[in-house]
């Protein structure tokens, strides 16, 4: 009986640990909203940079100060849920900004 309890007991730890390691819903759009706003200002920032076209490099620095504005909206609101979004761009991101 005790050897029983002990490994439904394991067994729901094991859950609640799986579930916790799993970020919820919130925590994913957060994180995905983040990653594509700092593309967004990153892109900008190569628009401003390289374009011969007036329009374009207007238009790069309002996505840079637009989405940057953003950007700062959701990491408070980020920070008062206790969500961490990431500092910076994941690799392919950034590579593709390089590119």
């Amino acid at each position: 009986m005790k050897t029983h309890f002990l490994v439904v007991a394991i067994a729901s730890l094991s859950i609640v640990a799986l579930q916790a390691a799993e970020p919820s819903a919130d925590v994913k759009f957060a994180r995905t909203a983040a990653i594509g706003g700092m593309t967004e200002v990153e892109l900008g920032k190569v628009a401003e940079k390289n374009a011969a076209s007036p329009q374009v490099k207007e238009f790069g620095a309002m996505m840079v100060a637009e989405h940057g504005k953003a950007n700062d909206e959701l990491k408070g609101i980020a920070a008062s849920k206790g969500i961490q979004i990431p500092a910076g761009l994941p690799k392919g991101k950034q590579a593709m900004v390089e590119k």
